[in-house]
C-alpha cells in the first residue's frame, strides 16, 4: 500500500480512540470542540537525509473557527511536530523526519502513531477552550498571533479572550532556553541579539500592536467584522469536513 493508505488506515483506528474523525477530502484528522476549537492532525511528506529512502513528519494544532483559514494547506502551515517539541532543551521546533523504504512502511507508520498517541495527543486534548487555544499558540506557534492591529492569523484570539498580558514569562522562558545555548554566558554576542529580537518582538510586535486594538474602538470594530466574516466561511469548510452539522 501506499503512505497516504497506509497511514490513513493505521491513524483512523488510532485516533478514533481519542474523538479524531477523517476529515472528508483531506490527510487529516481532527476533533471539534465546542464547535469552534479545531484540534488536528495530519501527514505531511519531506524529504529523506538518504538516497533511495522516503520520508515524512506528523503535524499537529490547534486553529479556532476565528482562524484565518482551515484549509488543509494552511493547517499544515498553522501546524508543528509536537512529537520532536522538547521545552527543555530548545525554543524552536525541528520536524522529525519517519524514513522509511518499501520494506519498512507498515512499521513505521505504526511507530509514527504510537509517538502520536503518547505525546502529540495529551497537548492536544488539553485544550478544551479559547483561553487553552490561545495559550497553545503563545508556547508552540508564537508567531501565529502578532501583529494584533492587522489582524494577522490567529492574532484576534487576543481580543476574543480579553487578553492584557505582558508575557513577561514567555520572555524568562525564552531567557532560561537561551541560556542553556549559550552556555551560561551572557556576555555571548550571539545570546544578547537573540534575547533582543525576542523582547522586541513580544513587546512591540505582539503587546504593542494588541494594545492599538485596545485603544481604537474602531480597529476593534474591524476586527470583529473580520471574526465574523472568518466565521461564516469556517463553518462552511468545516461542514465540508464532516465536523460540523
Amino acid at each position: 500500500m501506499s503512505l497516504i493508505t497506509e497511514y490513513k488506515k493505521a491513524f483512523q483506528t488510532g485516533l478514533e480512540l481519542f474523538g479524531f474523525k477523517k476529515m472528508k477530502g483531506t490527510n487529516c484528522f481532527g476533533k471539534l470542540i465546542n464547535n469552534e476549537i479545531l484540534l488536528y492532525v495530519l501527514i505531511k511528506k519531506c524529504s529523506p537525509p538518504d538516497r533511495g529512502k522516503k520520508a515524512f513528519d506528523i503535524i499537529s494544532g490547534v486553529q479556532t473557527i476565528y482562524s484565518y483559514d482551515l484549509s488543509e494547506y494552511q493547517l499544515g502551515l498553522s501546524g508543528i511536530s509536537l512529537i520532536c517539541y522538547n521545552t527543555d532543551t530548545t525554543p524552536y521546533v525541528h520536524d522529525v523526519n519517519f524514513i522509511y523504504d518499501e520494506t519498512s512502511l507498515s512499521a513505521i507508520i505504526d511507530k509514527a502513531l504510537k509517538q502520536t498517541v503518547d505525546v502529540a495527543i495529551p497537548v492536544l486534548l488539553d485544550v478544551n477552550n479559547l483561553k487553552n487555544s490561545l495559550d497553545f499558540l503563545i508556547k508552540y506557534k508564537l508567531g501565529m498571533l502578532y501583529p494584533v492591529d492587522t489582524f494577522f492569523r490567529d492574532s484576534v484570539l487576543l481580543i476574543i479572550t480579553n487578553n492584557h498580558d505582558t508575557f513577561e514569562d514567555r520572555i524568562n522562558w525564552e531567557d532560561k532556553i537561551a541560556t542553556r545555548i549559550y552556555s551560561n554566558d551572557p556576555t555571548n554576542e550571539a545570546y544578547i541579539n537573540y534575547m533582543k529580537q525576542i523582547k522586541e518582538i513580544i513587546r512591540n510586535d505582539l503587546v504593542k500592536s494588541r494594545d492599538r486594538v485596545w485603544a481604537s474602538r474602531k480597529l476593534q470594530e474591524e476586527l470583529y467584522k473580520e471574526v465574523n466574516r472568518r466565521v461564516e466561511n469556517n463553518k462552511k469548510t468545516l461542514i465540508q469536513y464532516g465536523l460540523l452539522v
